[in-house]
């Protein structure tokens, strides 16, 4: 009686918070495996080319500077599991976002199920709370969903969450990715000067190591000292034999090749090997990934 006690003691927490906590991971779910684009999987097809390019471009744009990445997928269905359970399990399989930051984004959406959700990793919990998430999603975008109009949905809501990002990390979106628009006259005005004091700067240098070098050649020209051997010494190297050569020993060390006079560190024009393979590139091509970002769960959307 003693030892059923005890255990009843013991499964009413671990009962209680399965059943409270939000977070509660369901076992046998098959997860999909990424993309190789990895930043959008549309593998409920409900996406266009151009929404798509331009939440790549945009990615592109925002991890090399701040690490963080908005992940956008889309399933037809959840496998039993409401919309916030299947974020939170996808998010850590994935490990969206860097792992020293934990600064990932997941916008899943499910429209068989007629569903969506948006989690955080733990690092942008304050920055993304589900009450700015939920303000978001508010601003007229859950109808969006409603008629199905889910390119404007995702298109809107990303632009969102990525702006948010790029003020907290004070980086700036623009390229080709369309942002930069709500940058501020004195912005450009700070532009303009840090522009005009580079170029100033580079003609001063310019002009300064040009002059520099005009300088040096004229000093040359007037101090120059007279051809050596001196004229006379021919005399000498007719009567008693021409003295010590330094000039040629013939083919030098390191020449390895066909092509006379390479010396020490011979064969110049070979090209160099560098890390990754070729001769011009440290590697390229890497797939996109998760850096390993965690999430606790949480967000805002249709569960």
């Amino acid at each position: 009686m003693k030892i059923k006690h005890r255990l009843s003691v013991l499964l009413v927490p671990v009962l209680l918070f399965l059943l409270i906590s939000p977070t509660f991971v369901v076992s046998g779910v098959d997860l999909p495996s990424p993309t190789q684009t990895f930043y959008v999987n549309d593998f409920a097809s409900i996406l266009s080319e151009e929404t798509e390019d331009h939440l790549l471009q945009t990615n592109d744009l925002l991890e090399p500077q701040t690490g963080a990445q908005i992940v956008t997928v889309t399933v037809d269905f959840l496998d039993g599991l409401n919309s916030e359970e299947y974020a939170y399990q996808l998010f850590n399989d994935w490990g969206i976002g860097s792992k020293e930051e934990n600064n990932g984004v997941l916008l899943l959406l499910s429209p068989g199920e007629e569903k969506y959700w948006i989690t955080v990793g733990t690092g942008l919990e304050k920055v993304l709370s589900s009450g700015t998430l939920s303000k978001i999603l508010d601003e007229n975008r859950d109808d969006l969903f409603s008629q199905q109009q889910y390119d404007r949905f995702v298109t809107e809501v990303f632009d969102e969450i990525a702006e948010i990002l790029a003020q907290h990390y004070h980086v700036t979106l623009d390229g080709d990715a369309g942002f930069g628009q709500h940058e501020n006259s004195e912005s450009d005005t700070g532009n303009f000067v840090e522009d005009l004091l580079f170029w100033i700067i580079l003609f001063a240098v310019i002009g300064l190591s040009l002059g520099s070098t005009v300088l040096r050649g004229s000093i040359g020209r007037r101090y120059r000292r007279p051809p050596y051997p001196p004229v006379h010494m021919d005399r000498r190297v007719r009567r008693y034999g021409p003295g010590p050569h330094f000039g040629n020993f013939g083919p030098r060390p390191g020449n390895f090749g066909s092509r006379p006079g390479a010396g020490f560190g011979g064969g110049a024009n070979r090209p160099v090997k560098r890390p990754g393979g070729g001769s011009h590139s440290f590697g390229g091509g890497a797939r996109r990934s998760g850096g390993g970002g965690r999430s606790r769960g949480g967000g805002a959307g249709r569960r």
